[in-house]
């Protein structure tokens, strides 16, 4: 990966020297999570020669996150007598805590706290550490960083003072430490003009991209954010018969290391693909995909732990309407027996009050024993049960409070038929117009139903609240509404209006003249004036 790292360092230089100049060398440094690497890189202008490459591929940031976690391990398990080690969970929280504590340290240096909650048996656990004491404690990683340095400078034969520049990539390169140990060795100050993180892939990329041949590969990303290649074909651009413009990059070895290889950017890259496209033809070859399932399931398991996860969404659902029915069940408990002493008290005997009080306790004591862990239906037939002796006494409360409002509503329907009634019979000209046998019937259902509604009211007022109503309020709504239908249509009926026929009224109009307080010329306006005044009447300002 070093060659593609030095691609992506030299090939957008403008200030490397010319080939017959002496090369420009420059150390690359790579510490990432799991390995470390070092190379030295000769750079002319459109040439690049990797002189040596040495690494370490056991040293790299995950090594300095072990170092946190056996030390905090070895902490709590004093402080806290806990073995973090044996939770699998516990450890891997307190690996990402680490992770973290590491990059704060690489830009503090004060000392930084460590807590983490509900860590391990609902153990709360807190410390904290320094840069000082991080660096003492990984001193042995340290040392490992500067013996490839020497290497790498034996391979390319080498002085410190032959080197120009030195560039780190990775994310372990940001701890100060290691730094701190590379500026050391050279005697040179660090350059970070490349991205740490995309370094390697943006050199992969410009590599791919001076190939004659490019991949193209679609994939597929699911809920998950995982992906699987759906096609991938091989773009060939071949050149045409007898067109030779498309030369292969150069390519050296160093006498000093075989396998390290001079890749030669060309220096006119873009107008030697526009060249390509101009005077060759592509061609698309469809590559097979063969699916690894390394660290993957295969399709069968991941059904059956999808045809088991349905089975657990069933199961989960059944046991929420589970609780829910039995919450109900404690729900009413609690409620009724609050209301048996405020609300309720006056519907009830002091025996039945008694009896429920008794049964309400008895309900309560086996939901928390025997109860405790019954099937849905159990808990349904329990509340209903319940609501069996409940019921009657709630009703007997809603009739009582919801009874006079329809009472006076009814009376008062009453009244205004009367009313008209009585206005009928003293020949009030505002009802000449109703029939009077359809009168005789309104009055007839009127008085029937000031009987009803007396006894009705006559016989409740004996009753004791403990007793059921005699008439219940929907009876009382219901006749209510059979008043309306039966009285309104007759007692409200609207008066006919009286139309006067055309000629008669034109006729009085001629021999009666303008009425009094009327001259002639108001009776018959000005034409113009008249149609001025309907031509404003006409007109409105709209907002």
């Amino acid at each position: 990966m070093q060659r593609e790292v030095a691609l992506a360092y030299g090939i957008y230089k403008q200030d490397l020297p010319s080939l017959d100049e002496k090369p420009r060398n420059v150390v690359f440094i790579d510490m990432g999570h799991s390995a470390y690497q070092v190379s030295v890189c000769a750079f002319n202008k459109g040439k690049l020669k990797v002189l040596a490459t040495t690494f370490d591929p056991y040293l790299g940031g995950r090594n300095f996150d072990e170092a946190l976690v056996d030390y905090f391990c070895d902490e709590f398990k004093t402080k806290y007598k806990i073995n973090v080690k044996e939770n699998s969970r516990a450890l891997l929280r307190l690996y990402q805590e680490c992770e973290k504590l590491k990059k704060l340290m690489s830009a503090n240096a004060s000392d930084l706290p460590l807590n983490i909650e509900c860590f391990m048996n609902d153990l709360d656990v807190s410390s904290k550490m320094n840069r000082a004491q991080f660096e003492q404690l990984c001193a042995s990683l340290l040392a490992r960083v500067e013996p490839p340095l020497i290497a790498v400078m034996d391979q390319a034969n080498l002085q410190r003072e032959d080197i120009n520049s030195i560039e780190i990539v990775g994310g372990a390169t940001r701890i100060p430490a290691v730094k701190e140990q590379v500026s050391r060795f050279f005697l040179k100050d660090i350059s970070t003009t490349l991205n740490a993180d995309e370094a390697v892939a943006r050199g992969c990329a410009l590599q791919s991209d001076g190939d004659s041949s490019k991949v193209k590969v679609k994939v597929r990303i699911n809920i998950h954010g995982i992906f699987s290649v759906a096609s991938a074909s091989v773009i060939e651009k071949q050149n045409l018969e007898g067109d030779h413009n498309d030369a292969p990059m150069e390519t050296e070895t160093s006498s000093k290391n075989d396998n390290k290889d001079d890749v030669s950017p060309p220096s006119d890259k873009q107008d030697r693909i526009n060249q390509t496209i101009k005077k060759g033809k592509v061609k698309s070859i469809d590559l097979p995909i063969q699916s690894s399932l390394y660290r993957q399931l295969t399709q069968d398991l991941l059904n059956s732990y999808i045809e088991n996860e349905g089975k657990m969404i069933m199961q989960d659902k059944l046991e929420k309407e589970r609780n829910d029915a039995k919450n109900a069940v404690e729900e009413y408990v609690y409620d009724f027996r609050d209301k048996l002493g405020t609300v309720y008290e006056k519907f009830i005997t002091p025996e039945d009050m008694n009896k429920l009080s008794a049964i309400l306790e008895d309900t309560e004591n086996w939901l928390y024993e025997e109860g405790e862990d019954q099937p849905k239906q159990v808990y349904v037939d329990k509340l209903q049960e319940l609501k069996k002796y409940g019921q009657p006494i709630q009703m007997k409360y809603v009739e009582h409070e919801e009874r006079p409002k329809a009472l006076n509503d009814l009376g008062k329907k009453i009244q205004l038929v009367l009313k008209v009634i009585e206005a009928h019979r003293n020949k009030d000209e505002r009802y000449d117009h109703l029939d009077p046998a359809e009168m005789e019937k309104v009055e007839k259902y009127i008085s029937d139903s000031m009987n009803w509604l007396n006894s009705k009211m006559n016989a409740q007022n004996k009753l004791s609240l403990t007793q059921d109503p005699v008439v219940k309020v929907s009876e009382i709504v219901a006749k209510s509404k059979e008043l309306d239908n039966f009285c309104n249509s007759i007692v409200y009926k609207p008066k006919p209006k009286v139309e006067v026929p055309e000629d008669k009224a034109k006729a009085n109009n001629e021999h009666n003249g303008p009425m009094d307080g009327q001259s002639g010329t108001e009776t018959n306006p000005d034409p113009a004036k008249g149609s001025s005044q309907h031509a404003e009447s006409g007109e409105m300002d709209v907002d």
